[in-house]
């Protein structure tokens, strides 16, 4: 799980919610390329795949949390961190899709669609194998595809890979939902529903493996198996609806975003961190603790945006210093005491964009509201 039927039925039931016929093809053989190439269709697939560092994207890279919190020391001043640490999930991630998009894109404005259709399943390939199975295990945030096995004390991973796809599944369709009509934007936006949607398939998987061993979960594993393909098929419809918008030309990009919109590449951990608070956020506020250093970092396009304003309150904190990060600088230092609120404005928003909390000691919390990147 999932396997050559799931992805035929994943990609199928995407195309039909996006009302797009005539394209058996992708849905028989391109979407499983990735697979195809370690198997008997090398040569074939080979001109479809994208490596980034040696590393085919099909099984990214994951990000360990334990680089956040693992190398710290600590001076006259407080607790700070000793190494610079690399989210190798996102560089790998977004880089195979401006590869992919930037390879569909021009083959379909030039009326390729077959051409076109092979890189497309390369790309639903992955977001399928991400969000539905036991790959949700791997990615941003993740571990390793047998992580359940060592935690059950069970070979979780094989019974995962051998349920079967229930029958009425293969009639499931959705609405789609253009991420946006902008190439530099899709990309970042893609990232970020692969993150959510691969972390809440993971918490899934969980559940399934509660399920199978000591049959305690609040749902049946048809339930939780009806939910992740719920979620990856929206996600490949949206992603298939986003690039024909995109090579269409037409302008639908909406003025605003949100900064929960996008996904960070470094992000604060702890008691009230944000990799545990970040899926519960109903609103666009962001909270987490005050914990010595703090970053909160994103990879924002260049030049799409017009300026960048957010609210920042200060919950019981001492002597804290925020750093506003833009283009990969430091552009201002503000200190910061007990309950304090003060509203930030950053024009041109772009690179390296966000917000690095110290404090000699850990206090409080840190509350990001009403973040919005203002289009020009």
């Amino acid at each position: 799980m999932p396997g050559l039927i799931f992805h035929q039925c994943l990609t199928r039931q995407a195309l039909k919610s996006n009302h797009i016929a005539h394209a058996e093809n992708l849905i028989q053989s391109y979407c499983a390329y990735p697979d195809f190439y370690f198997e008997e269709r090398t040569s074939e697939v080979k001109p479809y795949m994208y490596f980034h560092d040696g590393i085919q994207f099909h099984y990214p890279p994951h990000t360990p949390v334990e680089e956040f919190y693992r190398y710290w020391d600590r001076d006259v001043k407080g607790n700070f961190p000793f190494n610079h640490h690399e989210n190798e999930n996102i560089i790998h991630v977004e880089s195979g899709f401006r590869f992919y998009l930037n390879k569909i894109i021009p083959l379909l404005k030039n009326g390729e669609q077959e051409e076109a259709w092979k890189f497309l399943g390369c790309l639903l390939h992955f977001l399928e194998d991400s969000t539905f199975g036991v790959h949700a295990l791997e990615g941003a945030d993740g571990t390793d595809l047998f992580v359940l096995d060592r935690l059950f004390g069970a070979d979780i991973a094989k019974y995962l890979c051998s349920i079967s796809l229930p029958e009425r599944f293969h009639s499931i369709t959705v609405e789609p939902h253009p991420l946006t009509s902008d190439s530099e934007e899709f990309v970042p936006l893609l990232y970020a529903r692969y993150v959510r949607d691969t972390a809440q398939s993971r918490q899934i998987l969980f559940d399934i493996a509660v399920e199978k061993q000591y049959g305690k979960s609040h749902r049946s594993i048809e339930e939780n198996l009806e939910l992740m393909f719920t979620r990856s098929l929206q996600l490949a419809a949206d992603a298939i609806a986003t690039v024909l918008l995109i090579a269409s030309g037409e302008n639908s990009s909406i003025s605003e975003r949100k900064l929960n919109e996008f996904s960070p590449y470094h992000y604060p951990i702890g008691g009230s961190g944000f990799a545990l608070r970040k899926y519960e956020e109903k609103d666009n506020t962001i909270t987490f603790g005050v914990n010595s250093r703090a970053s909160l970092l994103y990879r924002i396009p260049e030049n799409l945006y017009k300026t960048f304003s957010c609210n920042i309150h200060g919950i019981g904190i001492k002597q804290v210093v925020l750093e506003l990060f833009n283009k990969n600088e430091i552009i201002r230092r503000i200190e910061m005491e007990g309950e304090k609120e003060i509203f930030l404005e950053i024009p041109s928003p772009g690179g390296t964009m966000g917000f690095r909390i110290s404090s000699p000691d850990i206090c409080g919390q840190i509350r990001i509201s009403d973040g919005i990147f203002h289009r020009k």
